[in-house]
């Protein structure tokens, strides 16, 4: 009798590590299934299997052949390892494969029950806390994330597992709790390799831990809602690892968000969650507990966690302690954190972009200020603007002795002061905005309204 397991995650509870121990497994009961991309088959099937496979993350920017050319590997792979399996258990494992529609989900079945006389299901199943904590960080390292909605990162347990349980029937559909303190020594793979009876050698377990601390996250997230200016729109996830890595000894604390924050999510999506329970036979008990002074109870304390690691991030980036004057926002963090980014990969840092300035003065007649770059030594261009309208651009090249003298400025010249053209004047209700030329960063008071 044929028979295929098909798990299918989910996210956040290690995957990763089950796919990169079984990768190349094969005994004399099971064979772990090669395809395109890894040991993850979730793009595989994905992308044989979804009405827009292009719209995955990982197939965006490719050219249509490019995608259609990976199909097709896909489908052979495939083909290749269910008769390589020639009457052993084949093994698919991808978390991804969880975010599939019902139409295609059926399609998945319809393909492996012409193929297998048994098939089954498994998966892990992570708490509501626990899976919307890990989801946070986890989509700061891949998608662009600026904002701090943690309810967003709740996935309906019941639209995830739902449709499993109608196509390929209840009892065919395993459910765990994802409980690492239940498992051996701690050990996702080895739990799952117990269940399904996996002969695999010890030595060929990999744990793989994708989490990152605290101080990590809030760096990662001043970045990416920050940093624009700076790129972080196409930070992606290997990239992400490695400035997880880079910045990891600056702090290791765990990313806690605070009871307060939880609590009127779970009491909204209290209907699915019981009906989690009820599937798996076992409660997730989240009270939450109470409240620690390191929790995270809004997004000003996890931006206040990146400032105060600012001082260590300058020393990464290679700076001296005295730039530590310039580190007066979140933005300034944003830059550095670009910096060292730019640093890892090996490329030169873009030293006329704006760090730091401040509209001082604003009569009728004049706009006055100082801005300072992120190479204190090459003065910048600021953009004046009147009700939205360029009125006019200027060098910052002007000495502003107090800058210097306070330690600020290393020469002092960075000032400007723009007189409006003549026969314009400001009244009463007129918008003055200051920035830099392609608009991705204003200067502190600005925009600024005529009393």
């Amino acid at each position: 009798m044929s028979r295929c397991i098909m798990h299918i995650g989910m996210h956040k509870t290690g995957s990763t590590s089950i796919q990169s121990s079984l990768k190349g497994f094969s005994d004399d009961v099971f064979y772990y299934a090669e395809m395109p991309a890894g040991a993850n088959h979730s793009l595989a099937m994905i992308s044989m299997f979804s009405d827009n496979p292009g719209q995955h993350h990982l197939h965006q920017g490719k050219k249509p052949a490019d995608i259609d050319k990976f199909i097709s590997l896909s489908w052979k792979s495939l083909q290749k390892s269910i008769k390589l399996a020639n009457g052993r258990t084949l093994l698919i494992s991808g978390e991804g494969i969880s975010r599939l529609s019902y139409d295609n989900i059926k399609a998945i079945y319809k393909y492996l029950s012409e193929n297998f006389d048994e098939i089954q299901v498994v998966a892990y199943v992570r708490s509501p806390v626990g899976f919307m904590t890990s989801i946070f960080q986890e989509s700061l390292k891949i998608i662009p994330r600026t904002n701090f909605i943690i309810e967003s990162d709740y996935k309906n347990y019941r639209d995830i597992f739902g449709k499993f349980d109608d196509i390929f029937k209840l009892e065919n559909v395993q459910l765990w709790k994802f409980d690492p303190k239940s498992f051996p020594e701690g050990c996702v793979v080895q739990d799952f390799c117990s269940r399904l009876g996996i002969a695999l050698p010890k030595q060929n377990i990999v744990r793989v831990n994708e989490s990152l601390s605290l101080q990590s996250v809030a760096l990662l997230y001043i970045y990416r809602k920050f940093g624009l200016m700076f790129g972080s729109a196409d930070l992606n996830g290997s990239e992400s690892m490695k400035l997880g890595n880079a910045i990891k000894d600056i702090g290791n604390d765990r990313l806690r968000f605070s009871p307060e924050i939880f609590q009127p999510i779970l009491k909204k999506k209290l209907l699915d969650i019981e009906w989690i329970e009820n599937r798996l036979g076992q409660s997730f008990d989240e009270g939450g507990g109470q409240s620690t002074a390191h929790d995270i109870k809004n997004e000003a304390d996890l931006i206040q966690v990146g400032m105060d690691v600012a001082g260590k991030l300058l020393q990464l980036v290679g700076r001296p302690d005295s730039d530590m004057r310039l580190i007066q926002s979140p933005v300034s963090v944003a830059y550095l954190v670009g910096q060292l980014r730019q640093k890892l990969a090996n490329k030169a840092p873009d030293t006329f972009k704006l760090l730091y300035g401040n509209v001082g003065l604003v009569t009728t007649l004049q706009v006055s200020g100082w801005a300072i770059g992120i190479n204190p030594h090459l003065p910048v261009h600021v953009k004046i603007k009147v009700n939205g309208q360029v009125v006019g651009e200027q060098i910052a090249n002007l000495l502003r002795p107090g800058l210097k003298d306070s330690g600020f400025h290393p020469t002092g010249i960075c000032g400007f002061s723009f007189f409006f053209p003549d026969g314009q004047t400001l009244s009463a209700g007129d918008v003055v905005t200051v920035e830099i030329p392609d608009g991705s960063f204003m200067l502190t008071n600005s925009p600024y309204t005529m009393n």
